[in-house]
């Protein structure tokens, strides 16, 4: 009777542990097939670009700095660019982009330059308890995001430029359940438990745009230099609406070559005139602050029932990090910190970035 009871126990288990492995095949096919959908969208809809790609990136974010799985968990991305041009209308863009391309409220000069590129990426959110399998009410919602996004920047010595689009999804169809499990299998970390509640699959969308100053430059020393540096930005969109503002400080050196791919996360803003026959180095800190009028990881579906909590509109980020350019690669590195961005729980807001670049 005792093997009799042993034999039903172990065919139960082998028979859910089967039923556990068939599901996890099917989501995972599922979000592998979503995302070359994404892929092949991308290069449809800018096609004429790739051919002539002048640099490309791989980027990486995590949150294993702090040890905690609050909030921004993780991040990665591939994006793509082109040699910039002196005119606009020089820039091999796809119908659509070129045409809206001319309703751009850009800067004229004569030293203006124009570049597009090009992202892939995905984002993972998640409330701080992940091995609870229950719904956590008054922390964030588990949710992620598969993102296409083209960068259209125009730039001089003095002012950079930037309009993005980008398209997307959030929700199972992301892969973000399937990529974390997967990450913290193979690192043994808590297994997260609570994907079940995400966010629901919906299309994503926001039009942003930014603007980078430099309010002063000068030498410390010889080879020595330092700038300051005011930017500016908004978006508007389901995925997320806001008003931004801060001031960055450089320090390093080429700072002049450098300056197009200024932003308040260099990391992710790669352009190719970074590049250059000698060492090109700079450290940077920037602090941000914006204005969040929504944001779908915290408020939840737009357009359909799912959990969210209470956003906090007011928020500050913190960004210190430094890049590093020689010849045909670029290797930047940073860490930021931000406020409350939601209500009901302080959670982390630390997260390391790291973008490895090569050029030809």
């Amino acid at each position: 009777m005792t093997n009799y009871n042993q034999y039903k126990i172990s065919f139960k288990t082998m028979r859910c542990t089967t039923q556990f492995d068939t599901m996890l095949h099917h989501y995972r096919v599922s979000c592998l097939n979503s995302v070359r959908r994404l892929i092949i969208l991308a290069m449809f809809v800018c096609q004429p670009a790739i051919a002539d790609k002048n640099w490309q990136t791989v980027i990486f974010e995590n949150d294993f700095i702090a040890n905690d799985d609050s909030g921004y968990s993780h991040g990665m991305g591939f994006s793509w660019g082109k040699e910039p041009q002196s005119n606009i209308n020089k820039l091999n863009l796809p119908d659509w982009l070129r045409n809206t391309a001319g309703y751009l409220p850009f800067s004229q000069s004569d030293s203006q330059n124009y570049t597009v590129s090009y992202l892939v990426a995905q984002a993972i959110f998640t409330p701080a308890d992940i091995k609870t399998d229950e719904l956590i009410e008054d922390d964030r919602p588990y949710a992620g995001l598969l993102l296409w996004q083209t960068n259209l920047q125009s730039f001089n010595e003095t002012l950079s430029e930037r309009w993005r689009l980008t398209l997307g999804i959030v929700g199972p169809l992301s892969g973000a359940a399937v990529v974390q499990k997967v990450i913290h299998k193979t690192i043994s970390a808590n297994e997260p438990q609570g994907w079940e509640h995400q966010l629901q699959n919906e299309l994503v969308f926001t039009l942003s745009g930014e603007q980078v100053w430099r309010l002063q430059y000068g030498h410390l020393r010889r080879n020595l230099e330092y700038d300051w540096l005011g930017y500016s930005g908004g978006g508007l969109g389901t995925l997320r609406s806001e008003l931004g503002a801060g001031i960055g400080f450089r320090l390093g050196r080429s700072l002049r070559q450098s300056f197009p791919s200024a932003s308040t996360i260099p990391g992710r803003n790669i352009s190719l005139p970074a590049a250059g026959p000698k060492n090109e180095w700079h450290l940077f800190l920037n602090v941000y602050a914006r204005y969040v009028f929504n944001d779908i990881t915290i408020d939840g579906n737009t357009f359909k029932e799912s959990h969210s909590v209470d956003l906090t509109h007011e928020q500050l980020f913190v960004a210190i990090g430094g890049e590093f350019n020689t010849q045909n690669w670029g290797f930047t590195a940073s860490v930021q910190d931000s406020s409350r961005q939601f209500e009901q729980y302080d959670e982390n807001g630390l997260f390391a970035n790291f973008s490895l670049t090569y050029r030809w």
